[in-house]
């Protein structure tokens, strides 16, 4: 992946890559993950791996990544 095709691809990922309708199809994806970072607060960005290839890092806020709390988990069993 180009450097100018990933800087592209991270800004659909950020929620900021423009209208959905404009997107072609094969970036609809990119455009989805954008929409659910915004709404969750996260953070997802394509970066080059070492050697070759991409990788992909996602970060969580706190808020969805938490130990479920124990009253809740003795009401589920």
């Amino acid at each position: 992946m180009t450097a100018q095709r990933m800087a592209r691809a991270n800004s659909l990922l950020s929620g900021k890559g423009g209208p959905l309708l404009a997107a072609p199809t094969r970036f609809l994806g990119h455009h989805v993950v954008g929409a659910l970072v915004t709404r969750l607060g996260a953070h997802v960005e394509l970066r080059p791996t070492e050697g070759s290839g991409v990788t992909a890092y996602v970060a969580l806020p706190t808020t969805l990544v938490q130990q479920p709390d124990a009253s809740a988990t003795a009401a589920v069993t």
